[in-house]
């Protein structure tokens, strides 16, 4: 986690950046850690994205209602193959957000299992890429 805040900031002194576009997202592992960083600093991001997260991990009670509602006014896109044994989690993680009034929120599923599918992460990026933080 120290780790994306160095680098912003570091990327930051460099190069001049939007604070309205920062985006976050993460394949598996990086999926959860995503959504544990968005979940400690929601107004940061403009977009989320989570590509067969492993949001469980590490034993991590990370998909709640408590969390969900702390996410709620940020634009989540989740992608996940149909034969993922994390399907479910993240299943879950979109429902609290729905349940939630996240009204920015995206399910799509592959036929594949825990797969990076170079499309997929395209078109999660350009739905992304849709949003601002005001």
């Amino acid at each position: 986690e120290t780790d994306i805040w160095e680098c912003m900031a570091a990327l930051e002194d460099i190069a001049e950046i939007d604070p309205s576009r920062k985006y976050l997202s993460g394949h598996s592992m990086g999926g959860y850690g995503a959504w544990s960083i968005a979940s400690k600093s929601p107004d940061t991001w403009a977009a989320l994205g989570i590509h067969a997260g492993a949001l469980w991990y590490n034993n991590a009670n990370l998909v709640t209602n408590d969390i969900a509602l702390i996410l709620k006014n940020v634009p989540i896109y989740f992608v996940c193959g149909t034969n993922d044994g994390l399907l479910t989690i993240n299943q879950t993680a979109y429902n609290y957000l729905n349940n939630a009034g996240n009204s920015n929120i995206k399910f799509v599923t592959f036929t594949g299992g825990h797969e990076y599918v170079e499309g997929n992460v395209e078109s999660m990026y350009l739905w992304m890429k849709e949003f601002v933080n005001k």
